[in-house]
């Protein structure tokens, strides 16, 4: 049995001529439609707009987002390095030596833990919500409910009173790009 690849829709661009059936087009892709580069950025950059042709409005508060997900980045570094960086922190807790290997242990993995959401929260602002899928607009209000859980159960209740404030202000600010009318669709609702 031959394989043949299925042309794509007219609204999504062809990542190879092989993708969207380079003998269904005779080697030419269709008219006003060039072949994306996999792993290619240049679209992000570009003027989206609706189905019914109206021009989305993209707001750079998708940066504010990366910088949250970069501040848990470097809360995360701080949590691998301190049990090496600082052996006796604990101390002045506990004596017990089994005590002190289990905090170690337990503040590097969830260092790393805590990295690997950070690295995923810079990549889907960096992405997704800044293309207006609203999958990532819905999945980001994790940032004002770990804020003000934080209110709760730290010292710092100033700063995270703050961020809690800016995190919900900048998801209402946008909301307007993610939804727009219920008759109208967003921009992009799936990531890729």
């Amino acid at each position: 049995m031959e394989h043949r690849p299925r042309p794509a829709p007219p609204d999504i661009p062809c990542v190879s001529p092989s993708a969207c059936g380079e003998a269904a087009y005779g080697g030419e892709p269709p008219s006003g439609r060039a072949y994306a580069r996999r792993g290619s950025t240049a679209h992000m950059n570009e003027t989206t707009t609706d189905p019914d042709g109206a021009r989305v409005d993209r707001s750079p508060l998708w940066i504010l987002f990366f910088l949250f997900g970069a501040l848990l980045g470097a809360h995360a570094i701080y949590l691998m390095v301190l049990p090496s960086a600082d052996p006796d922190h604990w101390r002045a807790f506990t004596s017990d030596p089994e005590m002190i290997a289990y905090l170690t242990d337990d503040f590097r993995a969830s260092g790393a833990m805590q990295l690997g959401f950070a690295i995923m929260s810079m990549t889907i602002a960096g992405r997704w919500f800044r293309l207006g899928d609203r999958w990532a607009w819905v999945l980001f209000w994790y940032f004002p409910v770990l804020f003000a859980w934080s209110i709760f159960t730290t010292w710092a209740v100033g700063l995270f009173l703050t961020l809690t404030l800016v995190a919900v202000a900048a998801l209402v600010a946008t909301h307007r790009q993610f939804y727009k009318s219920a008759d109208k669709p967003a921009a992009r609702d799936s990531p890729g």
